[in-house]
């Protein structure tokens, strides 16, 4: 499970340095359709912090810069390029209030730094939560409220 896992981020930073390299920016991918109803393209506003779908499964933190093409301008936290998502890609980044996060219930999960990635919540537990990415049946125990978005 581990060589799987590693496998798949050393083939995913190739991808990304190689995108880089070249002067390409990463366009998101289409991912599953989530329950969670997109907002109206006027529900997203410049400045508003979002998470949003930046390449495949992975999902970062950035800014809206305004509207573009085909959905929303994204400034992400890390510096990248901006990139223009569409807008069922996008949520508000916010923290989920205790009440509202049960054992089933689909989130985005962050996995290090500013980074998530869709998964299930499989335990809650006095304010800590275990979850299962869906991207790779990887677990992690231990996070908090502030580390879990809406999905």
């Amino acid at each position: 499970m581990i060589r799987k896992t590693l496998t798949a981020a050393i083939l995913a930073a190739s991808v990304f340095a190689f995108s880089v390299a070249a002067g390409c920016q990463p366009a998101p991918l289409s991912v599953e359709t989530p329950a969670y109803k997109t907002p109206s393209a006027s529900t997203f506003k410049a400045g508003d912090s979002v998470v949003a779908v930046w390449s495949g499964p992975m999902w970062y933190e950035g800014t809206v810069n305004g509207p573009c093409a085909t959905g929303v301008e994204v400034k992400w936290t890390d510096g990248s390029a901006p990139s223009c998502v569409t807008e069922s890609s996008i949520r508000p980044n916010k923290n989920l209030l205790a009440g509202n996060v049960k054992v089933g219930d689909k989130v985005l999960a962050q996995w290090t730094g500013n980074s998530f990635y869709v998964a299930e919540v499989t335990k809650a537990d006095s304010g800590t939560y275990s979850v299962k990415y869906t991207s790779d049946s990887a677990t992690k125990d231990g996070l908090t409220l502030s580390q879990l978005r809406a999905y």
